[in-house]
């Protein structure tokens, strides 16, 4: 059981409260009916400060998979993505044709999707 204020986040399925003095925590609010704090439970790691807390949430949620979060997209998808969109290329399968698999690129799409994959890369550090 929770004591305290439950505080809600932009995302339905967690909140926060301060467990005791000094101990800020998520609350997985997926389980609750109604609103009642007997069905919700504190979940991940104590934080010292709210603040602390609040500069996780957005990381929290992608983790858990809240709807609404920015969960990482997987590294096949986002070079797929990065392939279609900076050099015209509709998939990364091997397709056991010439014409398929062999492209002619300009050094500027290249650039620009090696730039792309780079921020992405850094992004999700």
């Amino acid at each position: 059981m929770i004591d305290g204020i439950l505080y809600k986040t932009r995302f339905t399925e967690i909140g926060f409260t301060m467990v005791e003095p000094g101990f800020w925590r998520f609350v997985d609010l997926s389980d609750a009916q109604d609103g009642n704090k007997n069905n919700m439970h504190c979940v991940g790691v104590n934080y010292a400060t709210k603040a602390e807390l609040l500069a996780n949430v957005e990381r929290y949620a992608a983790e858990y998979g809240c709807e609404g979060s920015n969960k990482p997209t997987p590294p096949d998808e986002l070079l797929a993505q990065i392939a279609q969109r900076y050099l015209g290329i509709k998939t990364l399968e091997i397709q056991n044709s010439d014409s398929l698999d062999f492209h002619s690129l300009s050094v500027w799409n290249v650039k620009a999707a090696l730039e792309a994959a780079w921020k992405a890369g850094k992004s999700n550090a």
